[in-house]
């Protein structure tokens, strides 16, 4: 069930069995049947406590500080209870029941591998379609990809940088994609370089970058930039020195360069287009956002405590703030928000925690920081990645903490 909802994360909003039911999620769904059957055939399953940390309470504080707010706000419409039906389901089933399927019968130590490769094959999938989806679109336009049915809403998709229509892969938005590639492509990529080698990896991560480029989700690549920056940062922190080896010297010295002669060879346009999507002060998203971010600090300042109410904003306006940060200001209040950045900060301490010598640290640190970054800028917090990350997380900080009572036969993928 975990390989198969692992390989089916990269297919979002494109086969949707329902308008709520997310394929991953209904593959969840499932498993939850089975996994309640197989505890009754079975009442005495061995769960790894390990796994289930002091700080996932704050997601059930969470959980809970999203229902007294809206029964607080004064006003509950079917929108406001839809959107805490689906917080409360994406928190239980993509959060503490993937955890609990890691836990149980030491299910992560015996599949880690066959995990990790269902999710590195996931990223292979979702970026050789995004490249195919952007050259039928753009070049050849055969209509490779009318299988996939996105919403009628988005038929006038309009092309941005110059006549370029984006790459959204197996979603409905291009920012998506970029979300699914910086959650899952650093932590595939050292998977990928313990079992298939550095030459078939840098492929991995050529064929990854190429399918995030051609989403032109500024605030993506951004976003990924900021992750492998502070990655950078903690490995400096923690050998507290600047210097690299010599040959990581030298391939990054080449990719700097094949990099600086690619942006030379992009015309001006898209370099404008660029810098005023990064400064928001583009007409197609960036003013928008901003107005909408300010109206709701507004709004937020005179409801500071409980807020308006979780859905209030899609329920009056009929949009969201497109930030998830600001979206739990203004509707769940200061508490709604402390919980869940809190929340975040004690994955990340995770990270931290973990041992130099782990070569997972450094990759979880990039992917974890560009979606924690990313999310400041988009509010569709619905899809299951960052949680899934988050799972990844404190299942490798807790099998370090066990690895000295592990027996090495049981111990795999470079434990």
């Amino acid at each position: 069930m975990l390989v198969l909802y692992t390989f089916t994360v990269c297919f979002g909003d494109a086969y949707k069995l329902h308008t709520w039911v997310p394929v991953p999620l209904a593959v969840l769904l499932l498993g939850l049947v089975v996994a309640a059957w197989s505890v009754l055939l079975t009442p005495r399953v061995p769960v790894d406590r390990c796994f289930f940390r002091t700080f996932d309470l704050l997601l059930v504080a969470y959980v809970l500080d999203l229902g007294v707010s809206l029964l607080l706000s004064g006003s509950i419409e079917p929108t406001n209870l839809h959107h805490l039906i689906a917080y409360a389901t994406v928190v239980g089933l993509y959060y503490f029941f993937v955890k609990f399927l890691f836990a149980a019968d030491g299910v992560y130590v015996t599949y880690e591998v066959r995990i990790r490769t269902a999710l590195a094959l996931s990223v292979v999938l979702v970026s050789i379609y995004a490249i195919l989806e952007f050259v039928d679109n753009n070049l050849i336009h055969l209509g490779v990809t009318a299988a996939v049915k996105f919403p009628t809403s988005l038929e006038g998709y309009q092309p941005i940088f110059i006549a370029f229509v984006r790459a959204r892969g197996f979603m409905v938005e291009s920012g998506v994609l970029a979300l699914f590639l910086n959650a899952f492509v650093p932590m595939s990529a050292v998977y990928c370089r313990a079992r298939l080698g550095t030459a078939r990896t840098a492929m991995f991560l050529v064929l990854a970058a190429v399918a995030l480029l051609l989403t032109f989700s500024v605030a993506g690549v951004a976003s990924a930039a900021v992750g492998w920056l502070a990655a950078w940062g903690m490995y400096v922190s923690d050998r507290r020195m600047v210097l690299v080896p010599v040959r990581s010297l030298l391939i990054l010295a080449c990719c700097l360069v094949l990099l600086g002669t690619i942006a030379a060879k992009i015309p001006t346009e898209i370099w404008s287009v660029t810098l005023d999507k990064l400064t928001l002060v583009d007409a197609t998203s960036g003013q928008d956002r901003v107005r909408r971010w300010v109206a709701a600090v507004d709004v937020a300042a005179q409801h500071p405590v409980w807020g308006t109410g979780v859905g209030s904003t899609s329920a009056r306006t009929g949009e969201g703030l497109i930030s998830f940060y600001l979206t739990m200001l203004k509707e769940a209040g200061v508490p709604g928000l402390v919980l869940v950045v809190s929340f975040l900060v004690a994955v990340f301490r995770e990270i931290l925690a973990l041992p130099r010598d782990d070569a997972y640290k450094y990759a979880y640190g990039a992917g974890f920081v560009a979606v924690a970054c990313h999310y400041a800028v988009i509010s569709d917090v619905w899809y299951p990645w960052l949680w899934l990350l988050c799972v990844f997380i404190v299942a490798r900080s807790s099998r370090r903490a066990a690895l000295p009572f592990t027996p090495p036969a049981a111990v795999r993928d470079g434990g």
